[in-house]
């Protein structure tokens, strides 16, 4: 990977679902450069998949994180992971205030003592998804990469009807789309 690879993937990571000439921003490199170098960065398996999180609020849930220092992985049900550099390893996990508590003791008797734990603040507004936004999600939870071209025809709406709706749920923060990245250095 070479620098104009670096900025592509950071590109990608900040918005998994943007353009080529997203993923272009502050290079020199064209359209069919960047779709060149994105297949190869799929290819030698960097960027591994796509996913889709859901804010655990549209269920009437809370979220919980948390992080150890260990090499040991939590075999149990979570809802994110992200292993970080120096054994540094978040659990990201949802649920009511009782499942909550539950997990989180069942986390730090596997796990031990957590060196970071956080709880966003829950928000005073509920989320209110509409029909249409119901239906989005559930063609991205089949594919989070799903082009808008493809859900305004199996919804029968217009494209820009989809993208509002999109960008309306990405600044409520409704879902993210996030990217499974393997860098070995």
């Amino acid at each position: 990977m070479d620098d104009w690879d670096n900025a592509i993937l950071f590109n990608i990571l900040k918005n998994p679902r943007g353009r080529l000439s997203d993923f272009a921003q502050g290079t020199s490199l064209s359209d069919q450069d960047v779709h060149y170098r994105l297949k190869r960065i799929r290819e030698n398996k960097i960027l591994e998949k796509y996913m889709l999180h859901l804010n655990p609020k549209i269920f009437g849930n809370q979220a919980f994180y948390m992080a150890f220092a260990t090499d040991v992985t939590f075999p149990g049900e979570v809802d994110s992971i992200i292993k970080c550099f120096e054994k540094l390893t978040v659990y990201g996990i949802s649920g009511n205030e009782e499942s909550l508590n539950k997990k989180i003791e069942e986390l730090k008797s596997y796990l031990g003592n957590p060196v970071m734990e956080y709880s966003p603040k829950p928000d005073s507004v509920p989320i209110q998804l509409s029909n249409l936004d119901s239906f989005i999600l559930k063609v991205l939870s089949r594919d989070p990469m799903t082009p808008t071209n493809i859900i305004a025809k199996e919804s029968e709406k217009k494209v820009k009807q989809i993208e509002s709706r999109l960008d309306y749920m990405e600044k409520h923060k409704v879902m993210v789309s996030v990217n499974s990245v393997n860098i070995h250095l």
